[in-house]
């Protein structure tokens, strides 16, 4: 009930469901309303952003050496360090060769010049929708409520007469 609710007052979109499906896979208003609903997810992501970049991670173990033959070398007596790092935190062609790993897979990367690290993936957090199911309701709540807020005023506006009077 509370679902239906929440839906029977959200202001429909004409978007990208609605042009390119709406009339031919969705009603026209379904269309709208996806569209609307994709819209306040977009924003929402957008308002949370950091925030949700922050939740999802990854726990490596790492090694670095200043060659692969030290590196293999290291790897024979290795005593690992488990840490967990938001993916934010790692540089974007590490975290590619990291994303590209399954649980305990290895990988040893050149760096630079100077080092190759070797990574182990140890595990990974992710998002899940149903931790943040409420603050996405929320939000949408919070932004339709504005909406019409915003509407209701415009049209006290449009239909009220207001002077202001100075002495």
């Amino acid at each position: 009930k509370k679902l239906i609710n929440f839906l029977n007052q959200i202001s429909p979109d004409k978007g990208y469901v609605y042009k390119n499906f709406g009339g031919r896979y969705f009603t026209k208003e379904n269309a709208a309303l996806i569209d609307s609903i994709r819209q306040g997810i977009e924003d929402f992501y957008q308002e949370y952003r950091e925030k949700l970049e922050k939740t999802e991670g990854v726990k490596i173990a790492q090694i670095i050496a200043k060659d692969e033959t030290r590196l293999k070398e290291i790897l024979s007596s290795l005593r690992e360090e488990v840490i967990w790092l938001s993916l934010k935190e790692i540089k974007p062609d590490v975290r590619k060769e990291i994303l590209s790993l399954k649980n305990g897979g290895i990988r040893i990367i050149k760096e630079d010049e100077d080092f190759y690290r070797i990574i182990q993936l140890k595990e990974r957090k992710k998002i899940l929708l149903a931790e943040w199911r409420e603050r996405i309701e929320e939000y949408l709540k919070r932004e339709r409520i504005k909406e019409h807020l915003e509407k209701w005023l415009e049209e006290i506006k449009s239909t009220s007469e207001i002077r202001i009077i100075t002495k």
